[in-house]
């Protein structure tokens, strides 16, 4: 995981990620429609999603970037056509 801002973590060291994530703000939901940027809505907690997603996108073994001052991410994925190797890398930004 690599995590914008400073990290004073020694190897081996762990860190309570949601603890610190806890502190992050979070975006309102809203009318929002600009094309190619989905929203949906749910009634979980941000911070239970926000743990859910980044631990799924870690068991897929994705390099998930997460910003320092919200409840944001980035990685990259790739969507090969049907029959066909993936080709380029996608990148993906989620704003909880």
């Amino acid at each position: 995981m690599r995590r914008s801002g400073n990290s004073n973590q020694e190897d081996g060291e762990t860190v309570d990620d949601r603890g610190a994530w806890g502190n992050l703000d979070i975006e309102e939901y809203g009318p929002v429609f600009i094309q190619d940027r989905t929203q949906f809505f749910t009634t979980s907690k941000a911070i239970d999603y926000f743990e859910d997603l980044v631990a799924t996108l870690r068991e897929q073994h994705h390099a998930v970037r997460i910003s320092g001052s919200s409840l944001r991410l980035k990685y990259e994925t790739t969507l090969p056509a049907e029959g066909e190797e993936a080709k380029e890398a996608i990148p993906v930004k989620v704003d909880i």
